[in-house]
């Protein structure tokens, strides 16, 4: 019949070039895959024998004519690249149960450094290419056990990147389409040539090099971002930490104006920052609190001295113009973008959580929660501090005071929150406050009285 026709031509044509063995085996391999019968595969290679022997050496089951130029098959050249520019030395699988496939692949590529690896079972072909890097894996759709659809699927759960070639002598199309679905970057069918048989090799090899290239530069580029964060990331805390020192210089500067005392608002921003944790603030609104607690009194720069300084009780219009200084420190802080969140603080950190602060008279949680936690650590720092009118009080003292202005001028929430920390944290971080002004204090310029100190204008 037809199929035993062209089987026969293609024997002939092996016969011809001198390479039988390799034409008997894909010829077998043909008709099993066509489900040919087998009592005819005999009388096929026995009648091949009656065909004269040639020296011509082209390639096994070419499907070419008889005009296309023959290539040697002992090629004395130096070995090409399969793909320009490209890895030479690729490391090829070629997965068939006929042994004459392998070897026919294996000359076809006998002209390039390729290292080609041959298996006729499923499992070794698992076992070779979880074992070393494969660029290339040759697979027949018809293999014993695992078949080739399976084989493609495990080998693609192993390595995505590695090219694959289906190959096959039937020519049903819905093996190609499944083959390809399945993730086949080509499909050869037997006989194959020369020519499309180093296409498709030097295509799968080109992909796989474009993967494995992308996958390189995206690791390369992945590299680059986490330095350039981590560079970020260390600006990010140089200017974090610059605008802390800012303001803690500020808030001293502030400090000495109004307040005998020293270190007060740094001893605030600590105390206040120790109750925002046990509250589980995040840490942005830590800083916020930070630096909202160290400028709370910003806006008395823009007081006269003649009320702020004034030694006496102030009188009802010097009391209006001292309250002014919660509102001339939110317009000054509100004008710089880090400085917005903390100004809501300046701006309500004399509200009382009853409605009778300044200077809107707003009550309960309408205050915000950074002001709040200021009024309580601000009131703990005043009762424990000496003053002109009265010596310092325990924090027992504190803590009992507080607790009778809980619901009135603080928020019970955080009162509670206070309660539940240790009498000996708050003086412990009252005495390392101590202890790093005094440390400061050593490398700073010697200016006794801080209104001596050269001014400088802005």
């Amino acid at each position: 019949d037809e199929l035993a026709a062209q089987i026969q031509h293609a024997i002939q044509k092996a016969n011809e070039a001198g390479v039988l063995p390799i034409a008997l085996s894909v010829s077998v391999g043909l008709a099993k895959g066509c489900n040919h019968r087998q009592e005819n595969l005999p009388a096929l290679a026995e009648a091949s024998l009656d065909f004269e022997l040639s020296r011509k050496k082209v390639a096994a089951v070419t499907g070419t004519t008889a005009t296309e130029p023959v290539r040697s098959l002992t090629s004395g050249d130096a070995p090409q690249p399969l793909v320009e520019n490209g890895n030479t030395k690729a490391v090829i699988l070629v997965v068939d149960d006929e042994p004459g496939i392998p070897l026919l692949i294996r000359d076809f590529l006998s002209d390039t450094d390729a290292t080609i690896l041959t298996s006729g079972r499923s499992d070794e072909a698992l076992r070779l290419v979880g074992e070393q890097p494969v660029d290339l894996v040759f697979i027949d759709v018809l293999l014993p056990g695992l078949n080739g659809l399976e084989l493609l699927k495990r080998i693609r759960g192993i390595d995505p990147a590695i090219a694959v070639i289906m190959i096959t002598g039937s020519r049903d199309l819905s093996l190609a389409i499944e083959a390809i679905r399945n993730g086949a970057d080509d499909y050869l069918i037997k006989p194959f040539g020369f020519e499309n048989l180093r296409n498709s090799v030097s295509h799968g090899l080109m992909k796989r090099q474009l993967v494995l290239g992308g996958k390189a530069y995206q690791a390369t580029l992945e590299g680059q971002v986490q330095q350039r964060t981590s560079e970020l990331q260390q600006v990010v805390r140089h200017l974090e930490n610059t605008y802390r020192d800012t303001l803690k210089a500020l808030g001293a500067a502030l400090d000495t104006r109004d307040i005998e005392t020293h270190a007060h608002s740094e001893r605030v921003a600590q105390y206040a920052l120790t109750l925002g944790r046990i509250l589980n603030m995040g840490s942005p609104d830590l800083t916020t609190l930070e630096r909202g607690v160290y400028l709370h009194d910003i806006g008395k720069i823009g007081i006269p001295d003649c009320v702020l300084l004034k030694q006496g009780k102030l009188d009802g219009k010097e009391w209006n113009i001292m309250r002014q200084h919660s509102q001339l420190g939110y317009r000054l802080a509100s004008r710089v973008d880090f400085l917005k969140g903390a100004s809501k603080i300046i701006l309500a950190h004399h509200e009382r959580f009853d409605g009778q602060g300044y200077p809107h008279g707003l009550r309960g949680e309408a205050i915000p929660i950074g002001a709040r936690v200021f009024a309580v650590v601000d009131a703990l720092d005043a009762i424990t501090s000496d003053r002109p009118y009265r010596k310092s009080q325990s924090f027992e003292k504190a803590r009992g005071e507080i607790l009778r202005h809980s619901g009135q001028q603080f928020d019970p929430v955080i009162v509670e929150a206070f309660l539940s920390v240790p009498q000996a944290t708050w003086s412990n971080i009252r005495e390392e406050v101590q202890q790093q002004t005094l440390d400061a204090t050593e490398d700073q310029i010697p200016f006794k009285n801080p209104l001596s100190a050269p001014s400088f204008s802005l």
